[in-house]
């Protein structure tokens, strides 16, 4: 469950960036600061122990003999996931059942995110892989039809992938909305999966937050079954990026074992639907696209005329996402944002997003602050007699339920 502090008398810190905001003191309102329980991390001996122990599995060293062709599939710079360590335990592994580097390839699963840069991949796995072969999935790239799923999509996977004789994936589990958490086969499609399949599996029938049997992660699953992964490797992280369950082996049955963790660390319920939000993007902030998924999560318990402000750096402005900026899909949501009417005070604080970024995508109805006492002056103004609010510091991995 989540930790809940009552302050009236004291200052609010929302993430930002690599530091925090202060906020002025509220002394009026009733304010509800919601972050997630603190949960111990695992220490290396334990993150050693479940890739040596997997779940329903053989263990990594003994299945990678005799293979010559191995794939890593890691998540991309937008997850905070870092890789560096559990790579260096894996590639271990692998070189004790006598796969030699030459033979491993680290892949990048982008879906339909920007392709990585070298700062990023330093930011992933350090400098101690920089002879090995790294690759950027390319949704639009060299691919393999397998058909299509029940659902329509056409199963477009990344050939490196298919060829593979031994595919490991690394990836985290939280709460996601459209999937109902991350992890597991997500690491494929739509990591690993051409354009098509995107476009198909995300016009689906969305599933809430920790609901595992929905459309999108179904078809992800189908998809995946005709891929194979032979090795999962899953995270579970507290609200400071570090590693509180690790679950490996079986694609399937190490996934699930990790929901109820995820789900223990993020979900709880607001007391009442409060008048104004704020809430901080961290750790999805690298760019608004991502931050949607915050913006999402979070206005769903708030009241319809509420006053919402979303912190969020963009350091990548609105970033490069080609379902969504699809030309396509880019014009019906200008449509949408030209006939969008919203009774709810919508503000976002950045100091790298441009109105010319924001605006391409989003309603001009939104307000964009770029300036620190600006910001300072509008939380001011809230802060009324017999007002309430809540403060969502980590808001992507803080699920709020509504009695």
């Amino acid at each position: 469950m989540l930790d809940k502090k009552v302050k009236n008398k004291n200052a609010i810190c929302v993430p930002y960036e690599n530091s925090f905001i202060e906020l002025p003191i509220f002394s009026n309102a009733e304010i509800i600061e919601m972050i997630p329980s603190y949960i111990e991390p695992l220490n290396d001996k334990q993150i050693l122990h479940s890739i040596k122990n997997p779940v329903d599995n053989a263990p990594l060293s003994e299945i990678a003999k005799v293979k010559s062709n191995v794939v890593i599939i890691l998540e991309n710079a937008t997850r905070p996931l870092d890789t560096s360590f559990i790579a260096s335990l894996v590639v271990d592994e692998l070189r004790q059942a006598g796969v030699v580097d030459e033979n491993i390839t680290f892949l990048f699963a982008n879906g339909a995110h920007k392709d990585m840069e070298e700062y990023n991949y330093k930011d992933k796995l350090g400098d101690q892989f920089k002879h090995f072969r790294i690759i950027n999935h390319d949704c639009k790239g060299e691919l393999t039809n397998l058909g299509k799923t029940k659902l329509g999509s056409p199963i477009l996977i990344n050939s490196l992938v298919l060829e593979a004789d031994l595919k490991i994936a690394v990836g985290t589990i939280e709460p996601h909305y459209g999937a109902g958490v991350s992890g597991g086969a997500k690491i494929l499609f739509p990591g690993c999966a051409g354009l098509e399949w995107i476009f198909n599996n995300h016009s689906l029938k969305r599933g809430e937050f920790g609901e595992v049997d929905n459309q999108w992660r179904n078809d992800t699953e189908e998809s995946a079954g005709k891929v194979g992964i032979d090795f999962l490797i899953n995270a579970v992280l507290n609200y400071k990026q570090e590693i509180i369950g690790l679950y490996c082996g079986d694609w399937i049955k190490a996934h699930r074992e990790g929901i109820s963790l995820s789900l223990k660390a993020s979900v709880a319920e607001l007391p009442y639907k409060a008048d104004f939000c704020i809430a901080g993007s961290s750790p999805f902030d690298l760019n608004f696209l991502q931050t949607l998924k915050s913006i999402a999560a979070t206005q769903t318990v708030i009241k319809e005329d509420a006053t919402y402000v979303m912190f969020t750096s963009c350091r990548q402005g609105l970033g490069n996402h080609r379902w969504l900026l699809d030309e396509i899909m880019l014009a019906e949501r200008h449509k949408l944002n030209a006939d969008y009417v919203s009774a709810m005070a919508e503000i976002i604080y950045s100091t790298h997003l441009s109105e010319d970024d924001l605006y391409s995508y989003y309603p001009k109805q939104v307000k964009l602050i770029n300036n620190i006492s600006k910001l300072r002056q509008m939380i001011t103004s809230l802060d009324k007699p017999g007002s309430k609010g809540v403060v969502l510091p980590y808001s992507p991995i803080t699920i709020l339920r509504y009695p």
